[in-house]
C-alpha cells in the first residue's frame, strides 16, 4: 500500500522549519515532526517529556478552527485510529495550538496527504438490510457509522432494501464507475446476494454464459465492506479479525484492502450461484430447519441443533466423490486419505477428467465412494482464517479451498464438530478427527448413489444445498465446485496487509 503524503514546504516564517514545528499541546510546549509516513509530537514537560506517534495512514481526518482564546491562534486537531485488543480500531484525537500559517501549514499536507492516497474511497454506495440480526442495521449505521463517514469526508449513497430481490435490483440499476466501494450493512447473507448480482452483472456485459462450465469469471472491478450487523458474520470476521462495527467502518476508510475466493456451483448443465461456503448433508438439514425460525433471530441455530442431533436420526448418503487439487496438496491430502480408508467402507480410485483444451493435458481426478453424513467446503482454510490475524507475517493460503467430509459418527462427535467450527479453530487443518476427512482442492463434484423418490422428504434432503447460508433445491442430487481465488476486493484490518501491529 503506497503512503499518501506530501513534505511540508520550507519557506520562511510561514512554513515548516525542517518539517518540525514549535506548538502548543494542553498549554505545554510540544515539537511537532511531520514525514512521509508517520506524524510524531513530544511534550516538552519539568518532570517527564513525552513522545507520541501515529502512522499517516491511520489518519482519519484533519481539522482546523480559530482559537477563542487568542485570535492569532488556530487549534489543529488529528483524528486518528490505535489497534487495541482484539483487533479493535478504536477512534483518538489530539490537538495542537499554534500560528495560523503554521497550523494551516501543517494541516494542508496532512490533509492533502489523505487525499492523494489512491486506496482510500472517496464516494461509497451503502445497502442496509433493515431486518438483518435484530434489525439494527439502520440503527447502527446511523449512530456508529455514518458519522464516521461524515467525518473522513467520504461522500455516500445510502439504500434501504425493501425485499430480498432489492439487492439485485439495486446493482444493476447503478452506475458502479460513480463509487470507490459498496458496502453492505448486514449479515452474510446481503454478501452472497451482492456478490451473484456483482458477477452476473459482468458476465452479462461481457457477453459470457454463465452456465459454460469453462468460464472463469474475472476480478470484481469495484470493492465491497461488510459492516456486521446481521445473525452471521463470517466475513467482517475474516477482514477485520473482530465482530466491531466502528472497526469495520475505519477499515473502509483507510481503505486497506485484501481479496476473498469465491466458488462457482453448477448442478447438470445449469449454474447455480457463485459462493464462498459450501454445505451439504447434516448441516444443510440443520440450516433447513433454521430457516423456518428466521424470526427468532441468533436463537434460532442452537435451537435448531438441539432438535437436529438429540431428536432426529442421522441421515447417511452414499456418495460419490471426485475431486482435484493443486500439486502443493497432494502429500497432504494422499496422507488424509489413507488414514481415513482404513475403514473398508471406502473405496478409492482414479478417473481421467477430458480436458476441453487441445494444449491442455487432461487431469486426474481422484474419487472416493462411501457413506456420509456432511459436507463442508469453505473458501479459506480454518487455519488460515485463525493465522492471518495472530501471525503478523503469515500469508494466506488461497491455492484450494479446504473441503471437510465426515462419515457416520455419534451425535457427540458431530455436536463438538460444530462447536469447533463455531470457534474458527484450525483443527479440521491441523489435526482433522478420525471420522473427518480434511482435503484441499479446487474443484471437486459430489453425487448421490442410489438417491430417493425426489418427490419424498428424504430426497428433497438429499436435493438440497446450503450455499452461504442460502437454501438451494437442485433439479438432480449431483453438484460440482470450482475454486476461483482473489477475486472479491474487500476492504480489511488484517495486520499483514495495514502492517499494523498490537
Amino acid at each position: 500500500m503506497a503512503e499518501g503524503g506530501s513534505s511540508i514546504n520550507t519557506t520562511r516564517e510561514s512554513s515548516v522549519d525542517s518539517e518540525v514545528v514549535k506548538l502548543k499541546v494542553k498549554q505545554k510546549d510540544c515539537e511537532l515532526t511531520v514525514t512521509q509516513t508517520e506524524l510524531s509530537w513530544t511534550i516538552k514537560d519539568q518532570k517527564k517529556n513525552g513522545t507520541f506517534s501515529v502512522r499517516r495512514r491511520d489518519l482519519v481526518a484533519v481539522k482546523t478552527k480559530e482559537d477563542v482564546k487568542n485570535k492569532d491562534s488556530t487549534v489543529l486537531t488529528v483524528v486518528y485510529v490505535k489497534q487495541q485488543k482484539d483487533f479493535v480500531l478504536k477512534r483518538c484525537e489530539e490537538s495542537f495550538s499554534g500560528s495560523n500559517s503554521v497550523c494551516l501549514a501543517v494541516a494542508k499536507t496532512l490533509q492533502d496527504g489523505i487525499n492523494q492516497c489512491a486506496d482510500r474511497p472517496k464516494r461509497l454506495l451503502v445497502l442496509i438490510n433493515p431486518i438483518s440480526g435484530f434489525s439494527r442495521g439502520e440503527k447502527n449505521y446511523k449512530n456508529i457509522c455514518a458519522p464516521i463517514f461524515e467525518e473522513a469526508g467520504i461522500q455516500t449513497d445510502v439504500i434501504v432494501t425493501q425485499s430480498a430481490g432489492h439487492t439485485k435490483e439495486a446493482i444493476n440499476g447503478y452506475n458502479l464507475q460513480t463509487i470507490n466501494g459498496i458496502i453492505f450493512v448486514s449479515g452474510d447473507g446481503m454478501y452472497h446476494t451482492l456478490l451473484n448480482a456483482l458477477f452476473k452483472r459482468m458476465a452479462m456485459e461481457l457477453g459470457k454464459d454463465l452456465n459454460d462450465p469453462n468460464y472463469e469469471p474475472p476480478e470484481l472491478t469495484v470493492s465491497v465492506g461488510h459492516i456486521p450487523c446481521g445473525s452471521g458474520n463470517r466475513i467482517a470476521f475474516g477482514a477485520n479479525g473482530c465482530f466491531d462495527v466502528a472497526t469495520a467502518v475505519y477499515a473502509i476508510v483507510l481503505g486497506f484492502k485484501t481479496k476473498n475466493n469465491i466458488f462457482s456451483v453448477y448442478s447438470g448443465n445449469e449454474f447455480i450461484a457463485y459462493a464462498f461456503m459450501l454445505v451439504s448433508g447434516i448441516w444443510s438439514d440443520l440450516l433447513t430447519l433454521s430457516e423456518g425460525r428466521r424470526s427468532m433471530g441468533q436463537i434460532r441455530i442452537p435451537l435448531s441443533a438441539i432438535q437436529q442431533f438429540l431428536i432426529k436420526s442421522q441421515r447417511v448418503a452414499d456418495l460419490t466423490l471426485k475431486f482435484k487439487a493443486a500439486e502443493d496438496f497432494s502429500d497432504r491430502n494422499e496422507t488424509a486419505l489413507q488414514r481415513f480408508l482404513r475403514d473398508h467402507r471406502y473405496t478409492r480410485n482414479t478417473e481421467k477428467e477430458a480436458s476441453d483444451s487441445n494444449t491442455q493435458e487432461s487431469a486426474t481426478l481422484t474419487v472416493v465412494r462411501g457413506p456420509f453424513v456432511a459436507l463442508v467446503d469453505l473458501d479459506v482454510m480454518v487455519s488460515s482464517l485463525v493465522d492471518t490475524f495472530h501471525m503478523p507475517n503469515y500469508k494466506p493460503i488461497s491455492d484450494a479451498s479446504q473441503l471437510v467430509i465426515h462419515k457416520p459418527c455419534s451425535k457427540w462427535e458431530m455436536l463438538k464438530t460444530m462447536w469447533n467450527m463455531a470457534l474458527n479453530t484450525s483443527q479440521f487443518a491441523d489435526e482433522p478427527p478420525e471420522y473427518a476427512l480434511s482435503l484441499f482442492v479446487n474443484e471437486f463434484s459430489v453425487h448421490v448413489n442410489n438417491p430417493n423418490d425426489a418427490e419424498s422428504y428424504l430426497g428433497r434432503l438429499e436435493r438440497t444445498l446450503s450455499i452461504d447460508g442460502e437454501m438451494f433445491t437442485l433439479k438432480e442430487p449431483e453438484f460440482t465446485a470450482r475454486y476461483y481465488p482473489g477475486k472479491v476486493p474487500i476492504f480489511c484490518n488484517i495486520p499483514g496487509v495495514t502492517g499494523r501491529v498490537g
